[in-house]
């Protein structure tokens, strides 16, 4: 999974495209912290930072971020 991720990355897609692929598959009962462990495996995202990932609006739940604060935010590591 943190090789496809990574060549995602590599590709170019958004950090918003890149989470919201990962979660879609995820199985439905997984939690936020499945999605965060493989975010930090594949791009060495702090725990810090990826707290604030929970915030994203494009996770369903009542998150406030948009997509380019998505991008600000993870996006650094993603190109890293």
């Amino acid at each position: 999974m943190t090789a496809v991720l990574r060549g995602k990355a590599a590709d170019g897609q958004s950090a918003a495209e890149i989470t919201g692929w990962l979660q879609r598959q995820l199985p439905p009962n997984s939690n936020f912290f499945m999605l965060a462990t493989l975010l930090s495996a594949a791009f060495g995202i702090p725990v810090g930072v990826l707290r604030d990932v929970e915030n994203w609006a494009g996770l369903g739940g009542h998150g406030t971020m948009n997509d380019e604060q998505l991008e600000q935010l993870i996006g650094p590591y993603l190109r890293d």
